[in-house]
């Protein structure tokens, strides 16, 4: 008899073990075919930043233009409707650009590729003008 009454079974505990182990399992695997995908994010919005700091004097169709070529090096999934441009001035006197991108990629988990959205990227760049 167990300590509260009830009784002790052998291998009671194992199946949660192999349940918790399986999920750590999933969850490494799923990481691990992610992890390119989200570097390729975290690059993309370096070069976003680069992209519309190097366009001054570009029209908002000029830098989505531009985004749109350097997303293809990344392999990300961008149509004209993810990406959203906003030029105005901060405090009367800077310039600004605005951008939101809405990014998603193509992952194969094993199952066959599915299109995974990742967090959008939110970009405030103050332009710099001599």
């Amino acid at each position: 008899m167990g300590r509260w009454g009830g009784e002790e079974v052998k291998g009671q505990g194992i199946f949660g073990c192999a349940f918790a182990g399986i999920i750590l399992l999933v969850t490494f695997w799923v990481a691990y075919k992610a992890y390119p995908a989200i570097q390729a994010r975290a690059d993309f919005e370096k070069d976003l930043n680069k992209i519309i700091r190097s366009s001054r004097k570009a029209q908002e169709s000029e830098i989505a233009t531009k985004i749109m070529e350097a997303s293809k090096n990344y392999n990300l999934s961008l149509t004209w409707d993810d990406i959203e441009l906003k030029k105005h001035r901060k405090d009367k006197y800077t310039p600004v650009i605005e951008a939101t991108i809405a990014v998603r990629v193509e992952i194969d988990f094993g199952f066959g590729p599915k299109l995974v959205p990742l967090p959008p990227i939110v970009a405030e760049v103050t332009l710099i003008q001599f």
